[in-house]
């Protein structure tokens, strides 16, 4: 998440973190699954985390 928020998209995200995509997606969306809310939402230009800016 911290990584989403740095560089404003997941696909930047996922590659500081050597992952691809569709891994950090999927993790993403398990995550989501359990805590039973989003945590991303999508938007033109790409993925947006939806956490604060503290």
């Amino acid at each position: 998440m911290q990584g989403i928020a740095e560089t404003g998209s997941l696909v930047s995200a996922a590659r500081t973190m050597h992952m691809s995509y569709s891994q950090a997606y999927n993790l993403i969306k398990a995550l989501e699954r359990r805590l039973g809310f989003a945590l991303i939402t999508s938007q033109a230009g790409g993925r947006r985390w939806l956490g604060t800016d503290s």
